[in-house]
C-alpha cells in the first residue's frame, strides 16, 4: 500500500500529516528558490522564516476556503478544482500585497499580481492531483472493515429473519433484476449488503465480494428505492437484512453489519432505522 493511500485511509489525522508535510516541503523549497525578489533581499534563514510563516497562514486560509466550496458543491473533483481556483483568487492578491509591503515595492503591476495568482493556482492544483490519486487508490483497494463485537443470542432470531428476507430478494431478482443490479458485476452476486459513495464512484459490497461502480450516489438511491434497504448516511446505504444492530458510539451512531463492518449513521436517518425495527427507543 502506498504512503498516500495509507494517509487516505487514516482520515482526518492523515490529512493533517499531509498538510504539515506540504507546509514543511514548500517552505524549504521557497527558501531555497527565493521567489518574487526574496532571494537577493533576504538570507536563507530569513527566507525560511518568512516563507514558512506566510505559507503556514496561507494553508490555514486555504483549508477554510476549500471547506466553504465543498459545503456548497459537495465532495467531488469539480469542487476540488473550483476550490483551487477560489484559493488562488483569494490568496494570490493577498500574498502579492504582503510581499510588496515587505520588499518595499511602491508600484504594483498587473503582471506581478497575475504571477502570484498563477503560482498559488499551480500549487493548489497539485494538491488536487494528490487527493485524486488518494481517492483512486482507496477505491481500487479491498475494503477494510472493523471487527464488531459478538451478537447476543437473543438477537439471533431477528438477524436470521432478515437474512431470510435477503434470500427472498435473491430469488425474486432471478425473475426480474432490479435496475441498480444491472450495474453490478455478476461475479460478486446480487445479494446487496452495503453501498458506500466515493466521489463519482460507488463501492458496492455483496455477500460474495465487492466492486466499484461508476455512478453518483443520488442516482443510485433512486434505483435502490424498491429494494429492502435504507440510506443511513449522506454516503452510505445498507440492506436491512445486513444490519445486526445499530448502537450509539460516543456522539454518533454506527450500524454493525453481518460482515463485521461498522457504517456511520447520521442523526437525521435514525427515525427511518427506528421505523424499520433496527433501533430501539432507548438507542437514540
Amino acid at each position: 500500500m502506498t504512503t498516500i493511500e495509507e494517509f487516505s485511509r487514516s482520515g482526518r489525522a492523515g490529512r493533517r500529516v499531509l498538510r504539515v508535510a506540504a507546509w514543511m516541503l514548500s517552505s524549504v523549497l521557497a527558501a531555497m528558490i527565493g521567489p518574487f525578489g526574496t532571494f537577493t533581499a533576504m538570507s536563507f534563514e530569513e527566507r525560511l522564516f518568512y516563507w514558512g510563516g506566510l505559507i503556514g497562514v496561507a494553508l490555514l486560509v486555504a483549508v477554510y476556503v476549500r471547506k466553504g466550496v465543498l459545503a456548497y458543491m459537495g465532495d467531488s473533483l469539480n469542487a476540488d478544482i473550483s476550490g483551487a481556483v477560489a484559493i488562488a483568487a483569494t490568496l494570490g492578491p493577498s500574498i502579492c500585497l504582503f510581499n510588496a509591503l515587505i520588499l518595499g515595492v511602491e508600484v504594483l503591476s498587473l503582471g506581478m499580481m497575475l504571477q502570484h495568482i498563477l503560482v498559488v493556482l499551480v500549487v493548489s492544483l497539485g494538491m488536487v492531483l494528490i487527493r485524486l490519486y488518494a481517492r483512486i487508490a482507496f477505491a481500487s483497494a479491498p475494503p477494510e472493515v472493523g471487527v464488531a463485537p459478538a451478537v447476543p443470542d437473543s438477537g439471533a432470531a431477528s438477524v436470521d429473519a432478515r437474512a431470510e428476507d435477503a434470500d427472498d430478494l435473491g430469488s425474486e431478482s432471478a425473475q426480474e433484476l432490479p435496475a441498480f443490479l444491472t450495474h453490478v458485476e455478476e461475479e460478486i452476486g446480487r445479494d446487496l449488503r452495503w453501498i458506500a459513495a466515493d466521489d463519482h464512484y460507488l463501492r458496492v459490497h455483496t455477500e460474495a465480494g465487492s466492486a466499484r461502480v461508476l455512478m453518483r450516489f443520488r442516482d443510485a438511491l433512486k434505483e435502490l428505492s424498491h429494494l429492502p434497504g435504507l440510506q443511513v448516511h449522506r454516503s452510505h446505504w445498507v440492506a436491512i437484512a445486513a444490519v445486526v444492530t445499530v448502537r450509539p458510539e460516543g456522539r454518533r451512531h454506527v450500524a454493525v453489519l453481518r460482515c463485521g463492518a461498522q457504517v456511520p449513521v447520521s442523526r437525521s436517518h435514525l427515525p427511518d432505522l427506528r421505523a424499520a425495527g433496527l433501533l430501539s427507543d432507548d438507542g437514540a
